[in-house]
């Protein structure tokens, strides 16, 4: 769920709430702190991490599956992408969602990877920030990793498993 405005220790309160693990939470901004009020309250209370596993992203670091995509941001907008075309997600019925998932569009890097559209070319043409695909985005991430099995010592193949 997409959070702008709302104080930290609230957003905290809601994820605690809503008792899911693990928890990819945006950890660029305000969200680290989040992040950090999530793993304190875990070790206060000596959760183990399987109950309360907490999963800091940065959209624009280093993708997990790095010869594939240029950064996590275009991991996840892949992920969401893979997951749609094998009908292994439903939506809700949102049209700012729909309408942000089909407005992205996607390029290769000068290494061939997987990029995304800036995401402020986005805002320019949607007229606001992409924040229930982000928000989406982080939520399958929280679940999925990349599987990397290697098909011939030279190259690598990448999916994704639940």
């Amino acid at each position: 769920k997409a959070r702008h405005g709302q104080d930290t220790m609230a957003t905290v309160g809601d994820i605690l709430a809503g008792g899911v693990s693990p928890t990819a939470v945006d950890d660029s901004g305000l969200g680290g702190g989040v992040t950090d009020r999530l793993n304190e309250i875990r070790d206060e209370q000596a959760f183990p991490e399987e109950f309360m596993r907490i999963e800091p992203i940065i959209a624009g670091e280093r993708a997990l599956d790095f010869d594939r995509f240029q950064n996590r941001r275009a991991e996840m907008g892949w992920l969401i992408r893979d997951e749609l075309q094998n009908n292994r997600l439903d939506l809700p019925p949102d049209h700012k969602l729909v309408g942000e998932l089909t407005n992205i569009k996607y390029g290769h890097d000068s290494r061939g990877r997987i990029k995304l559209e800036a995401k402020d070319e986005v805002k320019k043409r949607i007229r606001r920030s992409p924040d229930r695909m982000d928000s989406l985005g982080l939520a399958l991430a929280g679940y999925y990793k990349p599987v990397v099995e290697l098909e011939e010592p030279a190259g690598t193949h990448s999916s994704y498993k639940f």
